[in-house]
C-alpha cells in the first residue's frame, strides 16, 4: 500500500491490517506523535529501511508505504456482506489498475461497500490500485470469484441487475428501485454477453452521437451517482 491518502485511510479506518509501516522523514516524525496507535509499537520503520519499494507504474510512494493483509471474500460471504445494503458494484474483467482504483473510489463516494471482481484474466489489487482508490480500499470489501454464479446469488438474495453498454437504453431514474448490483465492463469489450443476459436492465448514458463510448470509471461515477440520487 502506498501514498498518504491510501496509507492514512487505512490508519484510519482498519488500522489493524496494517503488519508494518514505513514512512518518510517527515511522516515519521508526525505519526510518533499519534498516541492512538499504541498497538504500532514495534511496526513502523524508517522507509530507507525498505528493501524493496513498490514498483507498480508510476506508483509514487509520497513517504508512506504499509504492508497491509487486505481480506478477499468469496461468494459464500455475499449474503452477510450485503446485508441491509442498498447497491453493489461488479468490475468484470477490467485490466487497467487505475480505472479499477477509479471504480473503487466513486463507489466509496456514493456509498457502495462491496466490489466483486472475477479471480483470473483482469485486473488484481495492487499498489497502483490502492493508490488511485485514494484510501478507498480501507471502506470496501472485495469480493472475488466466478462472476456469473455470483450474479445469480444477488439475484436469489433480492438484487436487480444493470449492467452497462453503449447498445443499451437510455437510463431513467424512475426505473431504479430496490436494491441494484451494477455491472461495468472491460475497457476493450465491455460487459461480457453472459452477463448482459443475466442483467435485468442493459442501459447506457446518452453522449453525442459521434462519440458514444466514455471511459469505464467515469461511466461508474455517473450511475453510481444517479443511482444514489434515487435511493
Amino acid at each position: 500500500m502506498i501514498g498518504r491518502h491510501s496509507v492514512e485511510e487505512f490508519l484510519d479506518q482498519s488500522p489493524e491490517l496494517i503488519e508494518s509501516l514505513y514512512l518518510g522523514p517527515k511522516p515519521l516524525e508526525a505519526f510518533s506523535d499519534r498516541k492512538k496507535y499504541p498497538h504500532f509499537l514495534g511496526k513502523v520503520f524508517p522507509i530507507k529501511q525498505l528493501a524493496l519499494r513498490p514498483q507498480d507504474e508510476d506508483a509514487a510512494d509520497q513517504g508512506f508505504v504499509a504492508k497491509v493483509r487486505l481480506p478477499i471474500y468469496s461468494a459464500q460471504d455475499l449474503p452477510q456482506l450485503l446485508e441491509g445494503e442498498k447497491s453493489c458494484l461488479i468490475l468484470d474483467h477490467l485490466l487497467d489498475p487505475h480505472n479499477v482504483g477509479a471504480c473503487i473510489r466513486s463507489a466509496c463516494a456514493f456509498g457502495v461497500r462491496v466490489i466483486l471482481m472475477p479471480k483470473h484474466a483482469s485486473c488484481q489489487v495492487t499498489s497502483t490500485v490502492a493508490k488511485v482508490a485514494a484510501g478507498g480500499l480501507a471502506r470496501v470489501k472485495i469480493v472475488m470469484g466466478n462472476l456469473g454464479q455470483m450474479v445469480r446469488q444477488l439475484k436469489d438474495i433480492g438484487f436487480w441487475v444493470a449492467a452497462t453498454s453503449e447498445h443499451g437504453q437510455t437510463l431513467e431514474l424512475s426505473q431504479l428501485s430496490g436494491s441494484i448490483a451494477w455491472i461495468v465492463g472491460n475497457e476493450q469489450k465491455g460487459v461480457s454477453e453472459s452477463l448482459l443476459k443475466s442483467s435485468d436492465w442493459v442501459f447506457c448514458l446518452p453522449t453525442q452521437a459521434d462519440f458514444p463510448s466514455l471511459n469505464v470509471s467515469v461511466a461508474t461515477g455517473i450511475v453510481l451517482y444517479l443511482s444514489s440520487q434515487n435511493r
